[in-house]
């Protein structure tokens, strides 16, 4: 096992660029004029601040080389059911300079721009209007990674005054550890993950009179909100005038406290009225939605949260085989867990105490939050914070824990460079940071670490990756004792080692087929092609990856129109029974419920159902079309139109007893029903409608 890993150091070192030797090499220009170690000069602070975005954009690369280097898509279930689909039609639409307020292609019109799993106005997403669907997601992980990382080193750097080697460390465990990787399928987690370090980072510079800090703020809210889900920095928001407190008390006047409620006032509001074109739209959607009025239950809020009973050790250190990867996942890896140790340690001194102290109650309350229902604290939380009853999933707690383990880590460096800088001897100096990695080593023996983390691509016993890292933090320690500071540099790089080899089983490394994005195959080409009207996907399984079946809302990334969809902010079809009853007409396969005219009527051309989905398949009423694999493509025999012209209608002022005259088995396009109160007489086709305009944000009818 250990050869297989020493063999596959040269091909790494071949296939990303060696790396390591370029940032070695950068960083060590950074610190070499300075006598002291890491004294800061002008030249030093010139060639760091291109030598730190050169190795986390080189990092950010090795990780996600495979989509990067175009050998496969990255095909995770939203990713492909929902955020491409909605990006190949925003990109649609500003290729006919509109911005789409409206979408008519799924359901029967929903709105779009108040949508946040669309994310209209959010300003990086660029990227996919340049280049195809498969190539924008892999530069779109790549350039929110990388500032994802850089983020967390300027909180670090400027907001905690941790010298370089301690602020890669922090940014690179924010980056690319287990809650940021495993969240690379959620567009929006991916969009969201840089904005929280420089909302800290703006409160800290504003509070200790860095007066254009200040206008920092609002655009970093923006941004957040603009993003989709603001559900991260809605959960970082809740620290931020506990860590405003904190500053305050680093060196407490009346003249810092108002700064800091300044603010965070300037902040907050300014970035609501920066987004204030998407808030106020995707607020109204809400409030129509399960979110609306007082919003979800504690019940809906408190689902999926950490399982009950999560061991810490376990949580933070690299684990497949067991139960944090997913949505659980939030591991920082041995090294970084060491770290973390050692920054604890850090606070027993009077300079960090505060901050340290502050980091650490919040990675803990957020780990507690993290487990939802099964602690005590989430109800009172959930019934006396503001806008709780908004979002779901205690688990992305992980988010912000995340931010404070890796401030804690860059502490723990922090301290190894103190003790360098203190020039002890030798076997002193190096007393606390072996005693800390020996504990992370016992703990992760009891815990059966054989078992916890994967060998590179191959998923076999190795815990070798995690040695190799922590050895290469025991020769970084050892070498800044013996041979000066600049040897901390390798601390960051195994950091971002460990924490690579960990991410090997993830999904975005083992990409699939090219066509996913592209459509490519038999039927998305023939619908392409011969769409007069809309395709009803009614394949087992509706939120499929398979190209063919035309599931969820991929029939936007062919130019279709689907009669169904899907979207968090948008109705269920639980919601819409009429498009329930539709589905479940193909579905459940009874003959009774096969209503060949409620699909005229909702414009139903094609419809893709299962190979084994008899009783459609015997219906006069659809014609075969294609076979591919086990999708079937079924064409409608009666032509669907989207406008009908009736004269007479049937008033009700029940809703359901409308849906339920729709859905009855005489039900045909000449019966009309409105919902209200009027003089009912026979309804019948008569006259003609035509369109005359189709345009993403109007109809017109004549």
């Amino acid at each position: 096992m250990l050869q297989g890993f020493i063999l596959n150091i040269p091909r790494l070192a071949q296939t990303r660029s060696a790396g390591g030797g370029v940032y070695l090499g950068i960083m060590a220009a950074v610190t070499r004029s300075a006598s002291t170690p890491f004294r800061s000069t002008a030249a030093s602070r010139a060639l760091e601040w291109i030598g730190v975005p050169g190795f986390f954009a080189v990092a950010s690369g090795i990780f996600f080389h495979r989509l990067l280097t175009g050998q496969g898509a990255y095909v995770a279930l939203d990713m492909v059911g929902i955020h491409v689909p909605f990006r190949t039609f925003l990109k649609e639409a500003i290729g006919s300079h509109q911005i789409p307020l409206w979408n008519p292609q799924l359901y029967m019109g929903m709105p779009f721009l108040a949508n946040g799993d669309a994310a209209v106005l959010y300003p990086f997403q660029v990227l996919y209007f340049f280049l195809n669907p498969t190539r924008a997601v892999a530069w779109e992980l790549w350039l929110h990674t990388t500032m994802a990382a850089l983020t967390m080193y300027l909180l670090s750097r400027l907001g905690l005054r941790l010298g370089p080697p301690a602020a890669l460390v922090a940014g690179a465990l924010f980056a690319f550890g287990g809650y940021q990787m495993a969240h690379t399928g959620l567009v929006w987690a991916v969009f969201e993950s840089p904005w929280a370090p420089l909302a800290f980072l703006a409160v800290e510079r504003s509070i200790n009179g860095r007066w254009p800090w200040f206008l920092l703020g609002p655009p970093v809210v923006a941004l957040s909100l603009l993003a989709g889900n603001p559900q991260e920095m809605y959960f970082s928001g809740i620290w931020l005038p506990l860590f405003a407190a904190v500053v305050v008390l680093t060196d407490p006047t009346r003249r810092r406290a108002g700064l800091g409620v300044a603010g965070l006032v300037v902040m907050v509001g300014g970035g609501f009225l920066m987004a204030a074109a998407l808030v106020g739209p995707q607020l109204e959607l809400a409030a129509l939605g399960v979110r609306g009025g007082a919003g979800l239950s504690f019940g809906d809020a408190s689902y999926a949260p950490l399982p009950a009973g999560t061991p810490l050790i376990r949580f933070l250190l690299p684990d497949y085989l067991s139960r944090f990867y997913g949505e659980n996942a939030g591991w920082i890896g041995a090294t970084g867990l060491g770290l973390v140790v050692l920054g604890l340690v850090h606070g027993l001194k009077r300079g960090h105490r505060l901050l340290i102290g502050f980091f650490t109650l919040m990675a803990g309350g957020c780990f507690v939050l993290a487990l939802g229902a099964a602690t005590p604290l989430y109800q009172p939380f959930f019934d006396h914070v503001p806008g709780m009853h908004l979002f779901r999933l205690p688990v992305r707690w992980v988010y912000v824990m995340t931010i404070a383990t890796s401030a804690l880590a860059g502490y723990g460096c922090e301290l190894v460079a103190s003790l360098v800088r203190a020039r002890k001897p030798l076997l002193h100096q190096m007393a606390i940071p072996a005693l800390g990695l020996v504990a992370v080593a016992v703990l992760y023996k009891l815990d059966g670490g054989h078992q916890a983390l994967l060998f590179w691509q191959d998923r076999q016993h190795i815990e070798y990756a995690s040695w190799v890292a922590c050895g290469l933090v025991g020769v970084a320690v050892a070498g800044a004792f013996l041979l000066g500071p600049r040897a901390l540099l390798l601390v960051p790089l195994a950091v971002v080692l460990e924490l690579y080899a960990a991410g090997q089983f993830m999904e975005w490394n083992h990409p699939g087929a090219g066509d996913f994005y592209t459509y490519s195959r038999t039927i998305p080409q023939y619908v392409s092609a011969h769409n007069d009207g809309r395709v009803l996907p009614a394949t087992d399984g509706g939120w499929s990856t398979e190209p063919d079946r035309l599931a969820t809302d991929t029939p936007l990334s062919i130019g279709a129109s689907s009669l169904v969809g899907f979207s968090t902010p948008w109705p269920t079809l639980q919601d819409l029974p009429v498009e329930d009853q539709v589905v479940g007409d193909v579905l459940n396969s009874k003959p009774g419920e096969i209503r060949p005219g409620l699909w005229q009527l909702l414009d139903v051309q094609y419809i893709v159902a299962g190979s084994d989905q008899a009783v459609i398949a015997s219906s006069p009423t659809v014609t075969r079309v294609i076979t591919a694999g086990d999708a079937v493509l079924y064409q409608t025999a009666l032509p669907p139109s989207r406008v009908w012209s009736l004269c007479g209608a049937q008033f009700e002022t029940d809703h359901q007893v409308v849906v339920d005259k729709v859905l009855a088995p005489g039900f045909t396009p000449g019966d009309l029903y409105v919902e209200g109160s009027g003089v009912s007489t026979p309804s019948a086709m008569c006259g003609s409608a035509s369109l005359t305009q189709t345009d993403l944000n109007q109809v017109g009818i004549n």
